[in-house]
């Protein structure tokens, strides 16, 4: 069985919280026992890939939850032109006004995160 490079996150008792990223660089941490991790420094250690499935996860599984989120390019460029941006010198001369279209444009996203926050006080 294959092992996997892991970050010690912390550990509590026999526990481990690690972090790995997947094949398709995708992040993910699981709460593991200490008899699953072979540590190989104070931060890094080795577990096997059929441990790391059994672990327990941990954090909120955005991916799943934002899944069916959609922004598209083209409201960002009217939330850009809104906001008086058009050229090259626009944008440089008016970072405010980037991070506002953008923010116009997230914010059924950060609607979206804060339910879901909700769901897991």
């Amino acid at each position: 069985m294959e092992k996997i490079l892991v970050r010690v996150i912390m550990h509590k008792n026999n526990a481990y919280l690690v972090q790995y990223v997947t094949d398709e660089n995708i992040i993910n941490r699981v709460i593991v026992p200490m008899s699953d991790l072979e540590m190989k420094d104070n931060k890094q250690g080795y577990v096997t890939e059929e441990a790391l499935e059994m672990g327990i996860p941990h954090g909120i599984p955005w991916e799943i939850h934002l899944n069916d989120l959609n922004i598209s390019s083209e409201e960002f460029a009217i939330a850009l032109h809104k906001a008086g941006i058009w050229t090259y010198e626009d944008a440089i001369n008016d970072p405010q006004g980037r991070t506002n279209a953008l923010r116009s444009t997230l914010t059924p996203v950060l609607r979206e995160v804060k339910t879901i926050l909700k769901k897991y006080r």
